[in-house]
């Protein structure tokens, strides 16, 4: 074999390894690994009458301009995760009115985090922030969808699921911020986790709205 060929056949394998390298995010891996990896969802009329209806994952966002622009402040405590979710969360938490969407009288719509962080009014309920969190850093955050459990109460909700040390935390970005939780199903209970690739189901039994199937 020649020189030339050899060489080929090295930038050929690269070429391979680049085409079949892993894809999956940090959280992907953890949940593939510990929940049951199930079909993206789409939820009827999730983004009204204009906006048709979207994946759910579609709504983690992380290159969108709006996102950087919030991040951006945080960037040089980034790799300190637990700090960096904290300082981002409670500073969404402080941008933003959480309105509960129990007490809506229209049919409530899912925020694109762009939307969630430059509409005039700023109010949004628990997944919208929770989709802007998970847009801050994809490769360790999701979205959870299942129950909170405050002070005996039970709170059907959405929350941010993420990773430190292959550890799940969440921090509470609605009214109640700055609750830093480790989850471990006694305050908050994931039933559903939406990654930006991925769906995993955690429990069985609940549906969080109106399913499309394409």
């Amino acid at each position: 074999m020649l020189k030339g060929d050899i060489m080929d056949l090295n930038i050929l394998n690269k070429m391979l390894e680049y085409i079949f390298r892993d894809r999956r995010t940090i959280i992907e891996k953890y949940c593939d690994n510990n929940f049951r990896n199930i079909n993206n969802k789409i939820f009827k009329e999730k983004r009204g009458v204009s906006g048709g209806n979207l994946y759910l994952n579609e709504l983690i966002t992380p290159e969108a301009y709006e996102v950087q622009k919030f991040k951006k402040p945080f960037n040089k405590v980034f790799k300190e995760k637990l700090l960096f979710m904290r300082k981002a969360g409670n500073a969404l938490a402080k941008m933003t009115t959480w309105f509960d969407e129990s007490k809506l009288t229209y049919n409530d719509v899912y925020l694109f985090p762009r939307e969630t962080l430059t509409t005039n009014l700023k109010r949004c309920d628990c997944e919208d922030l929770a989709f802007v969190m998970a847009s801050l850093d994809p490769d360790n955050c999701g979205v959870a969808f299942g129950k909170w459990l405050p002070n005996g109460s039970v709170i059907w909700h959405s929350f941010p699921y993420f990773l430190f040390q292959g550890v799940p935390y969440t921090i509470e970005t609605t009214g109640y911020r700055g609750a830093f939780k480790k989850l471990d199903d006694t305050a908050y209970i994931p039933y559903l986790i939406v990654t930006q690739n991925r769906t995993y189901e955690v429990k069985q039994g609940v549906k969080f709205g109106k399913e499309v199937y394409l």
